[in-house]
């Protein structure tokens, strides 16, 4: 009997599912119409179905038909927001950008690589330490102030300028300020600034990300910031 109801639904046009929610909800009433007809063409009259069969295959059917819905649902709006992060990745070609200067890819000519880091006033020195992935230190830099210059002024220099020529590698940076009366230094917040040149597409989600000048690609979420040319 179950083969045959099956044949029958199969046969059905409706017993195709639906693609929006409305084609869906009249479908499952087809669908659910021509199930109870079918079961009732096929019972056995001695032992009639029950009434609650019928409740739950309904709730069934409708349970199946929301899920449905559901993941198209998720689907769209899975596609606006990759059609979204595209149009944002493409809007930054050409321009500078910034991102945290913990950790990085270094892949290319430092004079393409800048920091970026607040001036810590006439007089004051601002200490780069560059460390491997292993923790190992590279290298060391400094940054005094000028005279005439207001802590917290933006100053700019490219890696090279900084550090000199340095290795392809996997990089850590930490810089610090020192302290007044003997208190301990203060870290210092400091970013990376490249051009952004191409957008490449992440392995494992296809999400698209930012190849910059010099470095590893990065996600959108790591930019902070945009400098026009």
């Amino acid at each position: 009997m179950i083969s045959s109801i099956q044949h029958e639904l199969a046969s059905t046009p409706n017993g195709s599912a639906s693609s929006s929610s409305s084609d869906s909800s009249s479908a499952l009433s087809k669908n659910f119409m021509t199930l109870l007809i079918t079961q009732l063409k096929h019972q056995n009259p001695l032992e009639p179905m029950e009434s609650g069969d019928l409740l739950n295959q309904l709730a069934a059917m409708t349970s199946v038909s929301e899920l449905r819905d559901i993941h198209a649902g998720i689907s769209r709006l899975s596609n606006q927001f990759a059609t979204a992060q595209l149009s944002s990745a493409t809007a930054l070609l050409g321009q500078e950008v910034a991102i945290d200067a913990g950790q990085f890819s270094f892949n290319g000519d430092g004079a393409k690589l800048s920091l970026s880091f607040p001036s810590p006033g006439a007089g004051q020195v601002l200490h780069f330490l560059l460390t491997d992935h292993n923790g190992v230190q590279v290298k060391e830099a400094h940054y005094q102030g000028r005279r005439n210059e207001s802590p917290g002024a933006p100053i700019k220099r490219n890696l090279e300028q900084l550090f000199g020529s340095l290795p392809h590698g996997q990089y850590w940076l930490k810089s610090t300020i020192d302290g007044h009366d003997n208190s301990e230094p203060g870290i210092v917040p400091v970013q990376l600034v490249s051009k952004a040149n191409s957008i490449v597409f992440n392995s494992s989600d296809q999400a698209p990300q930012i190849r910059l000048e010099a470095m590893e690609p990065v996600a959108l979420s790591s930019i902070h910031s945009v400098t026009r040319p």
